[in-house]
């Protein structure tokens, strides 16, 4: 149960602090091989599917604080000027986070306004101009590359390393690094992919359910669209097969746990359709809600 409802609630936030993602899907070279954590959302593919516009015009994500604090932070509006943004990071440390954002091309415009309004100040980097400004906590370093995407970060060293991705000065993501990003075919036609393989005390810290995935070698979620349904499958890889069935075990433990809150709450059981299964080293949680189901995860009224 827990589980459903950070996927849903994840969504809805996520979407507020990110806007969207390349409609072409995840781009692996765009991420350096040190990343230990991945995240991407296509906003393109959400706002053809009737949950995608259903969650973009409820208040929990259209007037989410999330959601205008990044047009303060970038002088972008999510929803209007984006088409696609790749977060990851090197570490569980938060200046370490980069993010590469695809803008419309109508936007660019409005980013120099608001760059030039704001005081930013440029410094050299290769063939490249790295933008912050002294004032105002929070406002990342940001740098446009030619083909106007947008690479920023918390710390300049973010922003340097997203850029000799991009300029490949730096080798981009292999695979084989992500077993499990490798098994959802790089989030193929998913609209949302979290990829990670860092499970130790500092992500428990984070997040305490994934203590449960300490000794795995490798995580992706991706949420897509099935059937007119929302359909999610989370991939997990261990590095032997005795602890890829104990991974199954727990996350089945893990699912009756949520039908037996649900039962015991005499409330419906978003975890009913959720199945466990196991391939070799790989196992695989799937489950698909309705439109109405997910906003009633998030609290909200339901779907016209």
């Amino acid at each position: 149960m827990r589980m459903i409802k950070m996927t849903a609630r994840a969504l809805a936030v996520l979407l507020a602090l990110s806007g969207v993602a390349r409609a072409d899907g995840f781009n692996p070279s765009v991420v350096p091989t040190s990343a230990v954590w991945i995240l991407h959302v296509d906003m393109s593919g959400l706002k053809g599917l009737a949950v995608g516009r259903s969650l973009m015009a409820h208040p929990q994500v259209a007037d989410s604080p999330q959601l205008a604090d990044f047009t303060t932070r970038f002088g972008l509006d999510p929803r209007r000027d984006l088409r696609g943004v790749t977060f990851y990071t090197v570490s569980t440390g938060r200046l370490d986070a980069v993010a590469v954002i695809d803008p419309e091309p109508a936007s660019a415009a409005r980013l120099q306004a608001w760059r030039e309004a704001g005081g930013f100040t440029g410094q050299a980097y290769g063939t490249h101009t790295i933008y912050n400004r002294s004032t105002g906590q929070g406002i990342p370093f940001h740098a446009v590359v030619a083909d106007g995407r947008i690479v920023t970060a918390l710390a300049v060293d973010g922003v340097r390393r997203g850029l000799d991705v991009l300029d490949r000065k730096t080798a981009p993501l292999a695979l084989s690094a992500f077993p499990a990003l490798a098994d959802r075919k790089s989030g193929a036609g998913a609209i949302f992919l979290l990829a990670g393989r860092a499970f130790g005390p500092e992500m428990q810290g984070l997040l305490p359910q994934i203590s449960m995935l300490r000794k795995a070698g490798s995580l992706c979620l991706t949420l897509g669209e099935k059937g007119g349904q929302v359909a999610a499958v989370l991939s997990v890889s261990a590095e032997e097969e005795p602890e890829a069935e104990r991974l199954q075990n727990t996350l089945l433990a893990f699912v009756e746990i949520g039908r037996a809150m649900a039962a015991n709450d005499s409330r419906p059981d978003p975890a009913q359709s959720v199945t466990v299964t196991r391939e070799g080293k790989m196992v695989h949680a799937e489950g698909a809600w309705k439109i109405d189901e997910i906003l009633k995860m998030m609290g909200g009224p339901r779907a016209p």
